[in-house]
């Protein structure tokens, strides 16, 4: 496996895009007139999962106020997941302008992670399981 894939991050990644991706299948399920915080309350869960996933167990710091609605927007659940993961990582950086930085790098990261029978089988475990 090459040196230069992050394999946390990948997962985190996966992990969250699994979530996303039932989260996305149960508000199909659902009423939406019954459901409209659906991402209004999924988001900071999301986000506070990352942070709990870290191995460094750092404390969540609080969600963006528009990322509840930045998610609705995004179609792919990969996508939201690198969002997620990419806002997070400039906020603890505190480097809000790193944003698309982190967003292409965690990209091109799971990509390659994903090239490798170690990412297609973590994938594959990944999603087999229901979300956390």
């Amino acid at each position: 496996m090459s040196d230069d894939i992050d394999i946390g991050l990948a997962s985190v990644v996966l992990e969250l895009e699994a979530d996303l991706v039932v989260f996305a299948a149960d508000l199909q399920r659902c009423d939406p007139s019954g459901h409209s915080d659906h991402w209004t309350r999924i988001a900071p869960r999301l986000w506070s999962k990352v942070f709990q996933m870290s191995p460094h167990w750092l404390d969540a710091f609080p969600a963006p106020a528009e990322l509840a609605l930045v998610l609705r927007g995004i179609g792919s659940p990969r996508e939201a997941a690198i969002h997620i993961l990419a806002r997070a990582r400039a906020t603890v950086s505190e480097r809000p302008e790193s944003f698309e930085a982190e967003a292409a790098s965690l990209e091109g990261n799971v990509e390659r992670f994903l090239a490798t029978p170690a990412g297609q089988e973590r994938k594959a475990h990944i999603d087999g399981r229901s979300p956390t």
